[in-house]
């Protein structure tokens, strides 16, 4: 296969239209060695014993998406913030989805589809560094919840094109829309070969994607913007 015909994991054309209701799934062999919690009724895979402060703050989280609501939650730096908001949050969308699913079901739905009534709930993850995305990735292979998960950052971040990376911020920008318009950029025009699923490339680093796109001749920019559509866990790049 030459380079001009590589492709990039995409969504199968079969119902490209409607998302399927999916769960999350875990990894389960991992999970024997994890401890096992019930927080407010939601089971929880912790990777180590946990803290009682660790165990305070997932039970806050929980609290406030069982409520609907809004938390502003403190923890000093070294005690687990990331791990703990990823592990309750993903074991919450776990729950959700598993709850939304037998909904379906019950209603003999033989395909469970996403639908207008029914949208899938997901998990959108600020950060504005790099190294806290590149943290927040490592700390996710910690955990046993594998969600399809994309990484949104800007071009100036993403762009693996020699001949407009570099460039000033807002030159990148024109350069790139320039470039996607009159179809000059071989690393967009390869985002549209389908052959894998979105996950082929899940828990990657900004950096780490951007060394796969170049092997495989793909944009990291608008692959990742593609795959939010049909991702669990959303982490954004604020910049």
């Amino acid at each position: 296969m030459s380079s001009d015909e590589e492709y990039i994991p995409n969504k199968s054309e079969e119902n490209k239209d409607k998302e399927i209701l999916r769960e999350i799934p875990i990894d389960r062999k991992m999970a024997i060695n994890q401890v096992k919690l019930n927080i407010l009724g939601i089971e929880i895979f912790f990777p180590y014993k946990p803290y009682e402060n660790q165990i305070l703050y997932m039970k806050k989280l929980i609290e406030t998406f069982q409520n609907k609501g809004i938390a502003g939650l403190e923890s000093p730096t070294g005690t687990g913030k990331t791990l703990c908001l990823l592990c309750a949050s993903l074991a919450y969308l776990k729950h959700l989805r598993e709850e939304l699913i037998n909904e379906k079901k019950q209603k003999n739905i033989n395909e469970i589809y996403e639908d207008d009534k029914v949208r899938q709930p997901m998990i959108y993850y600020t950060s504005r560094t790099h190294a806290q995305i590149t943290n927040v990735i490592h700390e996710l292979k910690k955990t046993v919840y594998r969600p399809i998960n994309a990484v949104i950052s800007s071009r100036e971040q993403s762009c693996v094109n020699d001949s407009i990376n570099g460039l000033n911020p807002g030159v990148i920008n024109l350069k790139c829309r320039y470039a996607k318009k009159k179809g000059e950029c071989r690393f967009y025009k390869a985002r549209t070969k389908q052959e894998k699923g979105w996950s082929a490339y899940d828990g990657l680093t900004v950096d780490e994607l951007k060394k796969v796109a170049k092997l495989y001749n793909f944009c990291p920019y608008f692959f990742e913007k593609d795959k939010a559509r049909h991702s669990d866990l959303i982490i954004i790049f604020l910049i």
